[in-house]
């Protein structure tokens, strides 16, 4: 990142702390999801995941635009 001019790198920064937020989210809906028995509550669970990693994807793709590497912190 130290090629990431200071005020993208500020962002990257900002961006990797949105990212990990997303990938604990993954996990955590995981784990209702093998928990739950509720078919309704299942689906919408599994919803919620599927944005979630396409959040996690859309930052991740992000963080790259602007020279970063999405890690978690």
């Amino acid at each position: 990142m130290s090629e990431t001019p200071n005020r993208d790198a500020k962002l990257v920064q900002l961006l990797n702390e949105a990212y990990t937020k997303e990938k604990q989210l993954e996990t955590a809906l995981t784990a209702h999801i093998e928990v739950t028995t509720r078919k309704d509550y299942s689906k919408r669970l599994k919803d919620h995941l599927k944005e979630t990693k396409s959040h996690a994807t859309q930052v991740s793709r992000r963080i790259k635009q602007l020279g970063g590497t999405p890690e978690t912190v």
